[in-house]
Order: structure tokens, then C-alpha cells, then sequence
């Protein structure tokens, strides 16, 4: 135990205590707390359903900065795979979300996303904004843009900043990159990486302020960090559910953990 030094097979606990294995550690916890802990972890995933219901949800470091963040992440993380087993929340990729949190396309929508996927894919780092793509497919963009958003639930696209969409397997790469970055430099700067992407400041800008928002990455002074406790790891394969389009009408994920 960290507050002993002791094993805890040589500590005298209550007989309800519960014993958590967790990442080579092992932690002793009572039923009432680890059950507060898992009300606090979907009760602060549903609130972030609430205040960002277009975003598929957080990843597991950053709901355990908002539900418990003197936590250990060990426990933590250990506590995220029981509720999951539970079923009472699913993770997708790198983000955890409530079972019932996911938007439903219709026929048309999926025809048009299949439309303006290519699109934003073939893009790459400097993707078409939403009135370009709308121009493109002959679509209002409002139209255009209430698709994209539906599809922000199933992790296929990322808006990076209001009206631009990236395609998921880009985000990685651009994670990946960031990565290497800071595995030689030890912090993100914001000239290099434009330098790395060969986009202008205000773009690499906007991407590294989305980094620092779905908690991979978070600002120190001028420059960024990688979040150890992030669940994304930067290079995590695209989730694209259903078919070979990367799209269906109902909830799921082909690369989905539980």
C-alpha cells in the first residue's frame, strides 16, 4: 500500500473492503466509495452529453480530471473497465460516452455523407470548410453541416474549429506527428509544427488548441505538452463504423473496446 509500505495481504481491513487489481497495484476500497466513484463517473458523463452533445464524449484522463482528479489513474482506469463490463458506458476509440449517446442517420443522410467524406478525406491537412463543400454537393450548407454533426457521435470526423471538419484518420496522423515532436523535443511548439504540416500559423494554431481541448495535449506557456493520462495516444487507428463507407444508420463501432 502507498500510505503503509506494507503488502496488503498484511494490512487489517474491514471484511467488506474490496480489492482492486489494477495496472501491478493493488487497492484496497470500500463498496460505498468505489460505488460513489462509479455515480461520479457517469454522473459527469452525462453532464458533458449535456454541455457538448454533439461530441462523441471525453477520453478516460480527462473524465477522470472532471469526476475524480485526485484519483489514482490506475484505479481509475480500473474502475472505467468494470463500468464498462457493466454496460453502463461504452468506449469508442479513445472515447468513453453513455450507451444511448449516439445520433441516428437516415438514408439520405448516409448518401450524403457518403458524398462529403471523400471529400474532406482527399483534403487532408487543410480540409474544405463546410460552405465549400455545400457549394461542391449542391447542397444548403445548414444541411451539410447538421450531417457532419451527427457523424461528430460517431468519431468519423473531428471539427477542429466551427465550420471545418477533419477526417478521423487525419486527426491521427496530425496526433501522430505531434507526437513525434514532443518524443524529440520534449514540448510542442507551434512554429515547428507548422513547419511539419507546411501550414500556415493560424490553421496549426487552431489544431493545436483542439489537441489541448479534447485533452491529448495541454499549453504550458507557449507551448504543448502531451497529457499523460490521455486515452487517445495520438495514433490510435480511425474508428469508422459500419460498412466499407465507414457509415451506418444506428449506434456502434468496428473498433469499439466494450
Amino acid at each position: 500500500m502507498r500510505l503503509t509500505g506494507l503488502p496488503l495481504e498484511r494490512l487489517e481491513l474491514p471484511q467488506d473492503a474490496l480489492r482492486i487489481d489494477a495496472s501491478r497495484t493493488a487497492f484496497a476500497i470500500l463498496p460505498e466509495y468505489w460505488n460513489l466513484l462509479a455515480e461520479r463517473a457517469i454522473e459527469a458523463l452525462g453532464n458533458f452529453h449535456g454541455q457538448f452533445p454533439e461530441e462523441l464524449g471525453p477520453d478516460v484522463g480527462r473524465l477522470r480530471r472532471m469526476a475524480a482528479p485526485e484519483l489514482a489513474p490506475p484505479l481509475w482506469e480500473a474502475l472505467i473497465e468494470r463500468l464498462g463490463q457493466e454496460q453502463r458506458l461504452k468506449r469508442t476509440g479513445a472515447w468513453l460516452h453513455l450507451p444511448d449517446h449516439a445520433a441516428r442517420l437516415s438514408e439520405a443522410d448516409l448518401a450524403l455523407m457518403g458524398k462529403l467524406q471523400p471529400l474532406i478525406a482527399a483534403g487532408r491537412f487543410d480540409p474544405p470548410w463546410v460552405r465549400e463543400l455545400a457549394a461542391t454537393v449542391h447542397e444548403p450548407e445548414e444541411r451539410v453541416r447538421a450531417v457532419l454533426r451527427k457523424q461528430l457521435t460517431f468519431g468519423v470526423v473531428y471539427q477542429v474549429v466551427h465550420d471545418l471538419f477533419y477526417d478521423a484518420a487525419c486527426v491521427a496522423e496530425l496526433a501522430a506527428i505531434a507526437r513525434l515532436q514532443l518524443e524529440h523535443d520534449g514540448t510542442l511548439n507551434a512554429a515547428r509544427y507548422r513547419d511539419a504540416l507546411g501550414l500556415g500559423r493560424k490553421r496549426t494554431v487552431q489544431i493545436l488548441e483542439f489537441f489541448d481541448r479534447v485533452g491529448y495535449t495541454r499549453r504550458v506557456r507557449d507551448s504543448h505538452v502531451l497529457r499523460r493520462d490521455s486515452g487517445w495516444g495520438g495514433a490510435r487507428k480511425a474508428h469508422a463504423p459500419g460498412g466499407a463507407a465507414g457509415l451506418q444508420t444506428q449506434e456502434g463501432a468496428a473498433d469499439a473496446s466494450w
